[in-house]
């Protein structure tokens, strides 16, 4: 009897422990994503181009990267030519030229949370089939000028885990997802 007992406190503790994994799983993800995260790919950083259409889309290699934060309003930035004709992001009272000159290193990479966290609770109307794991996925985009002048450019997405592998890095989500974080410094 003292065993079933046993038996059963451990059980209860890990249910309890995966319901609170399941309610703050993408909450403590978005805390440790600060600290740490995994490179998982490096994509080609040119070419680099830049349209209006759709609210203002950054074409980076092969990827279309829109200019709208979490809660799908334009990122406060803007993208203007200069007199000769070069693209230069400005943001926070900052810009940078955005044209490749002698002694620049640019990346562009993918990367992941460390950690993904389970959805028991998600279910699709539509088709039935819901993810049953989710992780955080970031576009970073740096760019450093032989001048010392760096960008930084991040988008986050959601990528969802089905059964037979994760799916594709851009899932939105209101209020998570889309452009983040960009910085110029000095």
């Amino acid at each position: 009897m003292r065993l079933l007992f046993k038996g059963l406190i451990g059980l209860g503790s890990v249910i309890v422990l995966f319901l609170l994994w399941a309610v703050t799983g993408r909450y403590l993800t978005l805390f440790l994503d600060r600290i740490k995260t995994v490179t998982m790919q490096r994509l080609p950083a040119t070419p680099l181009n830049y349209s209006e259409d759709a609210g203002g889309l950054f074409q980076i290699g092969g990827l279309q990267m829109t200019i709208e934060d979490p809660n799908y309003k334009r990122f406060p930035l803007e993208v203007d030519r200069d007199s000769q004709n070069r693209l230069v992001l400005s943001v926070a009272g900052k810009s940078f030229v955005l044209a490749p000159e002698p002694g620049d290193e640019s990346s562009f990479t993918i990367q992941r949370s460390m950690l993904s966290w389970p959805t028991p609770f998600d279910f699709n109307f539509m088709t039935g089939h819901s993810p049953s794991w989710k992780r955080h996925l970031y576009y970073v985009l740096r760019w450093k000028k032989s001048s010392g002048s760096t960008l930084e450019m991040v988008w986050r997405y959601e990528q969802y885990y089905y059964g037979e592998g994760w799916a594709s890095g851009f899932m939105l989500r209101t209020g998570s997802t889309g452009l983040i974080r960009v910085e110029i410094t000095p």
